[in-house]
């Protein structure tokens, strides 16, 4: 009758899963079950001490599922048992000392934060070919939306290079300001604020991911200003104040257009993706005092007349007190777009920050 003998054992882990590597050649006969938290292997196959019968049993220092997978190759015999609860264990079994028979696999082991990126990474290639799949099954309504997304961004993208370039071109050759330049960015910055409002209807239909509070603050905020504060008394307007909101708006679109433009079509490109999430920074607090100088400036003419105000039954509601309230929201509609483009540049651009061991 054949001596049973104790095969080594190699050992690793995952947050998951363990892997008991048993040293058996042309193994047979093995089997492998789950007896009150103890692994029982038992096999025939030629292991240290020759061709012999081989068994082990090994208390596991906490719960794993009772199936175990079982494979047999000609060099080895692998266990894999799935972790009940994924966590990562200090050692293999209960019992502190370890069996004279086990030791560690270093062909798969892996420290606890290595582990921890090898899932990430693994997570990270099931989502992209999750994403590649959906693409390739997409739908032609999926296709038409891309385009309409494509063309949208790149008509905004060139109205508001069109402002850039003749404001700076401006000021580059001295010709200075002139009522037809006003006059024709005006324009262009008013078609382009009619086109803006439906980013709201994107945001609130699914089209894009965007949250559609710093949406609905940013595109009401600035048809506010062009169409009732600059547009109700432009003739009056200091030139300079409206130059500052034109330039400083298309100095930001001319980078945020162009990025979404790229991203409907899944493409990106990253000089553009730094540009669109870090020159916001101080552009967007100079676009709000721009704003915030156009409507102080504007205070006292619509103090004058009675545009846009409300009169009803025993009150009045006058554009002036409006626009004073309008100047207090304006630090909060910064502090909500601030917020929320931080948060987008720390995502765009610093990714997951790796746990050190």
């Amino acid at each position: 009758m054949a001596q049973i003998l104790t095969p080594r054992v190699f050992w690793a882990q995952r947050h998951g899963q363990l892997m008991l590597c048993v040293d058996l050649k042309d193994a047979s006969e093995s089997s492998a079950e789950l007896k009150e938290g103890a692994i029982c292997f038992e096999a025939s196959g030629y292991g240290a001490q020759g061709q012999n019968q081989y068994k082990f049993s090994l208390d596991l220092y906490s719960d794993v599922d009772p199936e175990i997978a079982c494979r047999t190759f000609a060099r080895e015999v692998l266990l894999t048992l799935q972790k009940v609860q994924r966590d990562w264990w200090p050692r293999l079994t209960k019992q502190t000392r370890k069996p004279v028979f086990l030791s560690a696999d270093f062909d798969r082991w892996l420290d606890e934060s290595d582990a921890e990126r090898e899932e990430q990474l693994k997570e990270e290639e099931n989502f992209n070919k999750l994403l590649i799949e959906s693409r390739q099954r997409s739908k032609p309504l999926d296709n038409i939306k891309r385009c309409y997304l494509f063309l949208y961004n790149l008509v905004q993208f060139l109205f508001f290079l069109h402002v850039f370039v003749s404001l700076s071109k401006s000021f580059l050759l001295n010709n200075g300001l002139t009522p037809d330049l006003l006059e024709s960015t005006g324009q262009t910055i008013r078609l382009c604020q009619l086109l803006a409002f439906l980013e709201i209807l994107h945001s609130a239909i699914g089209f894009v991911h965007s949250p559609i509070l710093p949406t609905l603050l940013q595109v009401l905020g600035r048809g506010f200003v062009v169409f009732l504060v600059i547009g109700g008394q432009e003739e009056l307007q200091n030139p300079w104040s409206v130059l500052a909101v034109y330039y400083i708006w298309s100095a930001i679109e001319i980078f945020r257009y162009p990025f979404y433009m790229l991203g409907s079509v899944g493409c990106s490109w990253r000089p553009l993706t730094w540009a669109r999430y870090t020159f916001w920074i101080p552009l967007y607090p100079l676009g709000v005092i721009a704003e915030g100088v156009c409507i102080w400036l504007a205070i006292p003419y619509f103090a004058q007349v009675d545009m846009y105000s409300v009169h009803l039954i025993g009150a009045n509601l006058y554009f002036v007190y409006v626009l004073y309230a309008w100047l207090g929201l304006l630090p909060f509609g910064l502090a909500v777009n601030f917020r929320h483009l931080w948060k987008q540049r720390r995502h765009r651009l610093c990714g997951r920050k790796r746990k050190m061991p």
